[in-house]
């Protein structure tokens, strides 16, 4: 993520400023809404992982709960690397947003604004993730 801020930063917005005249490059909504359809493709990508693991389980009969596939980690390189680049049109325009729109003396609360809907974000994709465990 750190990357793809640095990159967004120095590359994105100069570029982008030319047509928008805005001197963030894009707004924070548009920021938003561009972060999210990434994340579409991230599941879409993950997706598409998890269907060639499927068939390489079941190419070489290899369904049990511990056994070893013969997949590289690499194959996860791309939704790995979209998560970073959308999180930083997330993430820096939410903790922009809850900063920009509280008031002066409630500046600090905004920031943890930001991070509980972090939080309840983690949270909810556990519960998500082991009630489709134990389902399946």
């Amino acid at each position: 993520m750190q990357l793809s801020v640095v990159i967004y930063d120095r590359v994105f917005v100069p570029s982008i400023w030319r047509y928008t005249n805005n001197p963030r490059g894009i707004t924070m909504l548009q920021r938003l809404g561009i972060g999210l359809m990434i994340h579409i493709i991230i599941m879409l990508t993950a997706c598409l992982a998890e269907r060639k693991r499927l068939s390489v389980a079941r190419k070489n009969n290899l369904l049990g709960q511990h056994d070893t596939f013969p997949l590289t980690i690499f194959i996860l390189l791309p939704q790995f690397a979209l998560t970073g680049i959308a999180d930083t049109f997330v993430d820096v325009a939410k903790l922009e947003f809850f900063y920009d729109q509280a008031p002066e003396s409630m500046k600090s609360l905004g920031t943890s604004y930001f991070t509980t809907s972090q939080a309840i974000g983690n949270f909810f994709s556990t519960f998500l993730l082991s009630y489709v465990a134990h389902v399946t």
